[in-house]
């Protein structure tokens, strides 16, 4: 859900979320810490990739995502995970 809402003015205009069958579907897929962390390590990607380079905190925003990728070991997202909405056959 963070990863949907962050720099999304949609938050402004109603309500932003993903929905129950999505969720569960990522819930389902976390199998072990391996598959934890390459879930969080896409979503800080996909976040990463919505820094406005105007905005003043993108600095510390790409720090904070920085450190979140490396707890994560820097696993890159395996191909089946899109960087923009797909994650494990769901859309987020």
């Amino acid at each position: 859900t963070l990863a949907k809402c962050f720099n999304n003015h949609d938050v402004f205009m109603g309500v932003v979320k993903i929905r129950r069958g999505e969720t569960a579907k990522i819930f389902t897929s976390i199998t072990d810490m391996e598959s934890l962390y390459i879930l969080f390590s896409h979503f800080a990607h996909v976040i990463k990739d919505k820094i406005d380079p105007k905005d003043p905190n993108a600095a510390r925003t790409k720090e904070i995502i920085q450190k979140i990728q490396s707890m994560c070991g820097n696993r890159a997202p395996p191909s089946q995970l899109s960087t923009t909405t797909t994650v494990i056959g769901a859309a987020v």
